[in-house]
């Protein structure tokens, strides 16, 4: 987000109290995360619709694929930024 790398996402920070929300959608796909941070560790609640054509859905395995495809690149992403 700082670096603005994802700008046709229209991505929202909304601070509430001790949590973080993370907003943003684009075409038919839309994505909400709640960030909360203990000191030690941080965790990310993740949630949203992706909307795919058929043969993307149907490359990528189906609903157990897409998840799975959604949870390694965004654990890969975070392993980039912060270096786990």
């Amino acid at each position: 987000m700082a670096r603005n790398r994802f700008p046709e996402w229209g991505v929202q920070l909304v601070r509430e109290g001790e949590r973080m929300r993370l907003l943003g959608q684009r075409d038919g796909s839309r994505f909400e995360a709640t960030v909360v941070s203990d000191g030690s560790r941080v965790v990310l609640s993740l949630r949203g619709i992706a909307e795919l054509g058929f043969l993307k859905y149907t490359a990528a395995g189906g609903a157990e694929g897409v998840r799975e495809r959604v949870r390694a690149s965004l654990l890969a992403s975070l392993r980039q930024q912060f270096g786990a």
